[in-house]
C-alpha cells in the first residue's frame, strides 16, 4: 500500500516486520505532545483545509487506482520538526478501480469517524474518508472528540450535537 502513496504529504514507512502475534511498523518521528499549548487557530486550519484535503483528493482522485484510507482521523494527522501535517497509518487502506462501486467488506476504521451509510453496507468508498474528514475538521472547530464519554449520551456523539445545533439555530 504505502509504494502507492510514497510523497512528502504521507508518513515515510521505514520499517515493517509481521511478527506470530503482531505486526509492528516504524514511521518517521513525529511531533506530539499532549500535555503542550493548543495550536493557535490559524495552524489548525492550514493542517485540516490544506495538507489532509489535498492528500485525501489525491489519492482518490489521481491515483492510477484510488486508494481508500478508511481510517482517517485526527491521530493520524501527523507533525513533522517544522509542523508540516502529515497522513499516516495505512494499514486498513484499500485500493479500488476509479467509478467502480466498491464491494462489500468487514467494516473497519474508527468509531465516531465512521459514516452511516459504510457501517450500513460495509462498502468502503471515497465517501467514508470523506465523511471521516468532515469529523476531522468538526473535532478542530468544536475541541471536541468524536466521542466523548463525559457527557450526558445525547450530546456524546460530536456529529449528532452538531445537527441539532442546526435544528436549533433554525428555530431563531
Amino acid at each position: 500500500m504505502v509504494s502507492y502513496v510514497n510523497d512528502y504529504m504521507y508518513v515515510d514507512l521505514l520499517a515493517s516486520t509481521d511478527g506470530l502475534q503482531e505486526l509492528h511498523t516504524l514511521y518517521t518521528w513525529t511531533v506530539f505532545n499532549k500535555s503542550g499549548p493548543v495550536f493557535p487557530w490559524a495552524h489548525r486550519y492550514k493542517i485540516v483545509t490544506g495538507v489532509v484535503a489535498t492528500v485525501l483528493a489525491y489519492l482518490h482522485e489521481e491515483c492510477e487506482q484510488q486508494v481508500v484510507h478508511r481510517d482517517v482521523k485526527a491521530s493520524n494527522i501527523m507533525l513533522d520538526a517544522r509542523f508540516n501535517a502529515r497522513l499516516g497509518d495505512f494499514g486498513i487502506a484499500k485500493v479500488a478501480y476509479h467509478n467502480k462501486s466498491p464491494d462489500a467488506t468487514l467494516v473497519v476504521g474508527t468509531m465516531g469517524y465512521l459514516a452511516p451509510e459504510y457501517i450500513h453496507t460495509g462498502k468502503a468508498s471515497e465517501k467514508k474518508d470523506v465523511f471521516s474528514y468532515g469529523v476531522v475538521v468538526l473535532e478542530v472547530a468544536c475541541g471536541w472528540r468524536p466521542l466523548e464519554t463525559d457527557v450526558p449520551s445525547k450530546e456524546n456523539v460530536l456529529v449528532d450535537w452538531v445537527w441539532g445545533l442546526d435544528v436549533l439555530f433554525k428555530h431563531f
